[in-house]
């Protein structure tokens, strides 16, 4: 259901930490319990990590800037013409929150998150606010007006 889009260095960059970490895949894949193939999958863009999995990796590799490094801005164009940067994507790795805790505690369906997270749509002021009751943030942690 992740409609991000990596970064296309981002499977060098996570390939290059975890060789700065000693690390072997098979090592990586046993911290964060998920099999080899995952990491893999990762290294080699062929999928994006969750939002629990990005934590981890930041705490395993020591890259705190791995969200902003690892995925493409999402830029949604108001009508007005206006481009805003939408990071909830962002705020939810740095939570842990994932797809469907979000979206049950904010009533909103997995369609319409994944629409907002992938900027094609905007939340109504209600679904703001609890997004950012949830996620423990600011409006301005969400989003972010690009001149």
């Amino acid at each position: 259901m992740n409609s991000l889009r990596l970064n296309s260095n981002f499977g060098y960059l996570l390939k290059t930490k975890r060789e700065q970490a000693s690390l072997t895949k098979e090592d990586l894949a046993e911290l964060m319990e998920y099999n080899t193939a995952t990491i893999q999958a990762w290294e080699a863009n062929k999928s994006v990590p969750q939002s629990r999995s990005f934590i981890s990796l930041a705490e395993h590799l020591n890259w705190p800037t791995i969200v902003s490094e690892g995925l493409y801005p999402i830029i949604h164009v108001s009508p007005s013409g206006k481009r805003i940067q939408v990071k909830v994507y962002e705020q939810m790795c740095f939570s842990g929150i994932t797809y469907t805790e979000l979206g049950k505690l904010t009533g909103t369906s997995i369609y319409r998150l994944s629409q907002i997270v992938s900027g094609k749509k905007l939340p109504t002021l209600c679904t703001t606010l609890k997004m950012t009751e949830v996620l423990k943030c600011e409006v301005e942690d969400l989003y972010t007006v690009v001149e």
